[in-house]
């Protein structure tokens, strides 16, 4: 029963894995289609492609905020994070995993988020999230300080931004 258990969570993996591929598609064409309005000079609000996390909400029955996350999360696994995807793609972690990597790394350099993702997909097979979480934590302060901290004040000024509009909106009890 316990193999069944971790076959169905490869499994589950796996799919996760096709549906970030799938998502890191999706945003690619996007951000063409967008690029290839504004260069015919499309006005804006009319641009194929602008609102793309949108979209993608809908679909995913989310937040655009929300969907804004995996659209990052998906191009950051290809782009930034090779390891990390690889484990997601042999079903080896899962995506939440996979986003605790990628959310401690995505305010490193390039280079950083290498150097993070070859030790942190290795270990995070047998990490539970919170000692992933920690890991990730520490692993980017030790890379670059200076970038975690900036990610940070960045991550808090979003939240206040989403909480004022929440407010403004008269939607704040959804908080």
């Amino acid at each position: 029963v316990l193999g069944a258990m971790s076959a169905a969570g490869r499994l589950a993996a796996r799919a996760q894995y096709l549906r970030l591929a799938a998502v890191a598609e999706f945003t690619r064409r996007r951000e063409a289609q967008f690029a290839d309005a504004r260069a015919r000079g499309v006005p804006r609000g009319c641009r194929d492609g602008e609102f793309p996390d949108a979209e993608l909400g809908m679909e995913l029955v989310t937040s655009a905020s929300a969907a804004s996350d995996t659209m990052g999360l998906a191009l950051g696994l290809e782009t930034r994070l090779p390891r990390t995807r690889q484990a997601l793609a042999a079903g080896l972690i899962d995506e939440y995993r996979a986003r605790l990597i990628w959310r401690h790394t995505r305010h490193l350099s390039d280079a950083d988020a290498a150097r993070a993702d070859e030790t942190l997909a290795p270990l995070a097979p047998g990490l539970r999230y919170d000692q992933l979480a920690r890991k990730a934590t520490a692993v980017a302060m030790k890379l670059d300080p200076e970038a975690f901290q900036r990610g940070k004040e960045r991550d808090r000024a979003e939240r206040q931004r989403v909480a004022a509009g929440r407010e403004q909106s008269g939607n704040a009890f959804l908080a």
